[in-house]
């Protein structure tokens, strides 16, 4: 039986990664991408002690560079990489230039894994999912 890899694109809080400890148990291998730096020092904080969680201060994204990402200016945390997004507060105006991961390439490059990908990144995973089926991943 292949090993299983959880992908959290989009870690928020982590209730994510909690949720698939629950479903998949505690030695199930969890990678999560948090652009936003305030919820990924919180994340790396809570889960530095767990060999099994990795936490990327990185955009889900269709290539590997950088990236402007709007910062959320109400409760929900809504960051997005797009500044039209009407939820959330985002601005054009505030926003933080981060690093991204082409989740595509990483992907194509777990070979040997069961892969179970969450993708919850504040309207992206539109083009990402293109991105990935044009790289027929």
């Amino acid at each position: 039986m292949a090993k299983r890899i959880f992908i959290d694109c989009g870690a928020h809080c982590g209730e994510s990664i909690l949720e698939a400890k629950r479903r998949f148990g505690e030695d199930i291998k969890i990678v999560s991408f948090e652009a936003n730096v305030n919820l990924y020092t919180k994340l790396a904080e809570v889960f530095k002690n767990d060999p099994n969680v990795t936490i990327h201060n990185k955009a889900a994204w269709i290539h590997d560079n950088t990236i402007k990402f709007h910062l959320s200016t109400a409760f929900s945390d809504g960051s997005s990489i797009y500044k039209e997004k009407v939820s959330g507060g985002v601005s054009e105006n505030i926003y933080q230039t981060v690093d991204c991961r082409d989740i595509a390439d990483y992907i194509k490059q777990l070979d040997g894994y069961e892969i179970i990908l969450k993708l919850d990144v504040e309207g992206a995973e539109y083009e990402i999912l293109d991105h990935m089926i044009k790289e027929d991943v």
